[in-house]
C-alpha cells in the first residue's frame, strides 16, 4: 500500500532529508496533475528531494518530472 511504501521511503531518507516523503506525495500527484516537467530545490543537501519524487513516480508509474535543478550553498547542480 502507499501507506507502507511512504514510512519505507522515509526510513530510508529520513538521515539525509527534512521533507517527509508525504508532503512530496502532493508534489508527485500535483506535478502529474498540472503538467509540470522541471523541479528546484534551493538549500539542497544530498539531493534526496529528487530521488524520492522520482520513487513516488515510479510508484504511480509515472515519469512526469524531467529537468531538476539543485541550489545549495556553493554551487548549482543541474541533474
Amino acid at each position: 500500500s502507499i501507506r507502507n511504501y511512504i514510512s519505507e521511503l522515509h526510513k530510508e531518507y529520513k538521515d539525509m532529508s527534512w521533507t517527509h516523503p508525504r508532503t512530496l506525495l502532493l508534489l508527485a500527484v500535483l506535478t502529474r496533475t498540472l503538467g509540470y516537467k522541471n523541479f528546484t530545490e534551493v538549500g539542497t543537501w544530498l539531493g534526496s528531494v529528487p530521488i524520492m519524487l522520482k520513487k513516488l513516480e515510479n510508484y504511480f508509474d509515472s515519469d512526469q518530472l524531467l529537468d531538476f535543478v539543485l541550489v545549495e550553498n556553493f554551487a548549482c547542480f543541474q541533474l
